[in-house]
């Protein structure tokens, strides 16, 4: 029985190997976690503070996530 996972999983490894054609191999296994960490860290970081203290608080949660 087919469910469709196969294609799933074609398509998502093909749109990873587009992802990292483009960014010329700068995504690895070794530092995916830490830039993914760095994004979520980021973004959250970003949604406190104001003006200069949401400046700060992006840099903290984007150094606190990519080193987590």
């Amino acid at each position: 029985m087919n469910d469709g996972s196969c294609a799933l999983t074609t398509t998502a490894s093909a749109g990873t190997s587009a992802a990292n054609s483009v960014l010329g191999g700068l995504i690895t296994a070794e530092n995916g976690g830490a830039l993914l960490g760095g994004l979520v860290g980021g973004v959250l970081g970003h949604q406190v503070g104001g003006g200069k203290g949401k400046t700060a608080a992006t840099i903290v949660g984007t150094l606190g996530g990519a080193l987590a």
